[in-house]
């Protein structure tokens, strides 16, 4: 629930009317108004006030949560898939990027859109996928590091697939550098295995990497599924 619809709920709960509440804080009732519209935002010194004439915390007038449940993260990746469907690809992306942003550290929300995502450039057919799996693969480092076991494992996985796709392209076996990323502890360490193997300037898109399947692969046909369900369980 956004900061607009919690002030016109918790002051209807109250009986206030907006007359009142602009009274109280010593601001104009078209002011009031502006708020429970979402046109405008109290200005940061009232918010204390406000919280307590509401009798509510800062938190809650804020819908301050560190964490998306696990319904309303598949209910988002569905949004996406309807983003998709009704607008483009690009649109959807941009959503995600800005839910992410609002919650950096929820590894649930960011494993299930991006594996949706992903899977969803091969599913839509999208051009210049490139661009987007550089902002994944991104993502994927960040997750290699996750205290949960799926997402820690499942990124990768990915990871070291796109780096066998990246030597192999090239006649070299991965074998012995993946084996030495993986002895550096590439899953608990912030780079991860494609990183440390390709190095950091390298761009992490491998050719080849669209288009495979399998749990240790780029997530294809079946991603949107996985995405869906897995981070719920």
């Amino acid at each position: 629930m956004k900061i607009n619809e919690i002030i016109r709920e918790k002051r209807r709960e109250l009986s206030l009317t907006q007359e009142q509440i602009a009274e109280f804080l010593g601001v104009s009732t078209p002011a009031v108004n502006k708020w429970e519209k979402g046109s405008t935002y109290p200005d940061i010194t009232l918010l204390p006030a406000l919280a307590r004439l509401l009798k509510i915390d800062l938190n809650t007038l804020m819908s301050f949560n560190n964490d998306l449940s696990d319904i309303e993260i598949g209910n988002f990746v569905n949004e996406l898939d309807q983003t998709i469907r009704e607008r483009d690809y690009d649109a959807a992306f941009q959503k995600a990027i800005h839910r992410i942003q609002e919650y950096p550290t929820c590894e649930k929300l960011i494993y299930s859109a991006v594996l949706y995502l992903e899977g969803a450039l091969i599913l839509y057919n999208v051009s210049e996928s490139e661009k987007y799996r550089e902002t994944y693969d991104s993502f994927y480092r960040r997750l290699a590091a996750s205290e949960i076991p799926e997402i820690r494992d499942t990124a990768t996985g990915i990871l070291c697939a796109e780096s066998r796709r990246f030597f192999q392209s090239r006649g070299v076996d991965p074998r012995p550098a993946i084996l030495h990323a993986g002895s550096r502890g590439a899953a608990r360490h912030p780079l991860s295995a494609a990183e440390t193997i390709r190095g950091r300037g390298k761009n992490l898109g491998a050719p080849g990497a669209s288009g495979h399947n399998g749990d240790t692969d780029r997530p294809a046909e079946h991603a949107g599924n996985r995405a869906a369900g897995k981070a719920g369980e």
